[in-house]
């Protein structure tokens, strides 16, 4: 198909109407950037000076708190070298190409043979634009991020699992959670991917030959050093969890309702004062810490039980489109397991979800399970429940903060990953049942 039968395709005029309106509300962002009464109008711009600071020398992890590591930083340097006002607008427009591609991926992934009709594809956008239409107007990298783990995914699919590698440690390096694709290829024996991902951590993260060569190897070693202090070591050493009620991940919602911790803090004078308890119950943190465990464990068990290891034939490179469908399904349920442990997730962090919408949707058009079919529209319904139970534009600002501190969104990311379990669960007795039927045909064969 040419780029021109492509354009007029439905799939692509979804993709042009989307595109126009993620320009049209761009006016809306403009104003806001614009307006020189407010403060942080968007989080490039905050970040600006924080940013430029890393040429002065500062240690803008220990100082600003700044939330990622170096190479992000050296990423956007030349772009926060521009004045304000074409920074931003030209940081909106790069991410408003970044979600028209990964929405095409998502539907190359979910429908390679070009089948779903216009409807279901507009669709999958709908479910998918709020947090997309967030992300662009808030001006943070969760959609550059996205876009990275999803160009990674592209190649793995399509045969370059060692570019796709060094694709996914850029990822890494920019924000931790995307290591949660590492052992999954790992289970996946997908050495070639794990191979270019160890040189890509080598070239963007440690010893970081990229941000280096801008930095100075000192510079970023120090940096880097302040991130993992900051951001990492908390959380991860220290089982430290934010509970505030924007944070919408696991072991956020587990520990602000199943501890004594605050779901509502405020700093005056810049002292931290909880302000607002939701708990249900007062569990030590040492068992609401076990609790994450326990969860982590099972969405382990989850994907060694539905997602194979691939047997390619010796030779082989490339992967057969028809194998896409599922790949994108398990890619999905762990682009959810991103959302859900990660220490922080936000709102705007949910843009990764446009692939396991995609799979969802086109799952309940395509299967041939009507249990399936309709597990999959019981847990869209809940799923968009939760999340619209936290919009302050369609409910009260104070309704809709409680729609965040019993979690809203969490209880999306869960519903949504049990519709990946069964549409892979579904998938997998198709696959036994496809191969028992070849051995018998293969056992009368040679009995014949």
């Amino acid at each position: 198909m040419t780029f021109r039968e492509q354009f007029m395709s439905s799939r692509g005029m979804v993709l042009l109407v989307t595109t126009l309106f993620l320009l049209a509300i761009g006016a809306q962002y403009l104003i806001k950037i614009s307006d020189q009464r407010r403060t942080n109008r968007s989080a490039i711009q905050r970040w600006q000076p924080q940013i430029l600071g890393l040429e002065q020398g500062e240690d803008i992890s220990k100082t600003y708190q700044y939330p990622n590591p170096p190479i992000m930083s050296v990423l956007l340097l030349p772009l926060v070298r521009l004045p304000a006002m074409s920074m931003a607008t030209i940081w909106y427009l790069a991410k408003v190409v970044m979600a028209i591609l990964v929405l095409s991926w998502s539907f190359r992934l979910v429908d390679p043979a070009r089948k779903l009709p216009w409807w279901v594809t507009s669709i999958i956008v709908l479910f998918s634009i709020r947090p997309i239409v967030g992300d662009l107007q808030h001006g943070n990298v969760n959609l550059f991020v996205f876009f990275v783990v999803m160009s990674s995914l592209m190649l793995v699919a399509t045969g370059r699992s060692l570019l796709g590698g060094i694709t996914m440690a850029l990822a890494v390096s920019c924000k931790v959670t995307p290591l949660l694709f590492i052992p999954y290829f790992v289970w996946k024996r997908e050495w070639k991917f794990l191979g270019g991902w160890v040189a890509g951590m080598a070239l963007f993260l440690w010893p970081g030959i990229v941000p280096s060569l801008v930095l100075g190897y000192s510079e970023n070693q120090r940096n880097l050093a302040s991130w993992y202090t900051e951001m990492v070591h908390p959380f991860v050493v220290e089982g430290k969890v934010t509970t505030e009620h924007s944070n919408q991940s696991l072991p956020g919602l587990i520990f602000r309702l199943g501890t004594e911790s605050p779901s509502f803090i405020s700093y005056p004078d810049g002292v931290f004062t909880p302000d607002e308890f939701h708990h249900l119950i007062s569990l030590s943190p040492r068992i609401a810490k076990l609790i994450v465990q326990a969860s982590m464990l099972i969405f382990v068990a989850i994907v060694v039980c539905l997602c194979r290891p691939v047997q390619r034939q010796t030779g082989r490179r490339l992967i057969e489109t028809s194998t896409w469908p599922i790949l994108a399904a398990e890619w999905s349920f762990i682009f959810i397991g991103m959302l859900l442990f990660s220490e922080r997730t936000w709102k705007h962090h949910a843009v990764t979800l446009a692939l396991p919408w995609a799979v969802i949707v086109s799952a309940t058009y395509n299967s041939v399970s009507p249990l399936t079919r309709r597990f999959c529209i019981v847990a869209t319904i809940v799923a968009m429940a939760g999340m619209w139970i936290t919009s302050t534009g369609l409910l009260d600002d104070r309704t809709a903060k409680l729609g965040q501190v019993y979690g809203g969104y969490t209880v999306a990311f869960i519903s949504m990953a049990c519709a990946i379990v069964i549409i892979l669960r579904e998938a997998m007795v198709a696959r036994r049942s496809l191969a028992n039927h070849a051995n018998d045909m293969a056992t009368t064969t040679i009995a014949a």
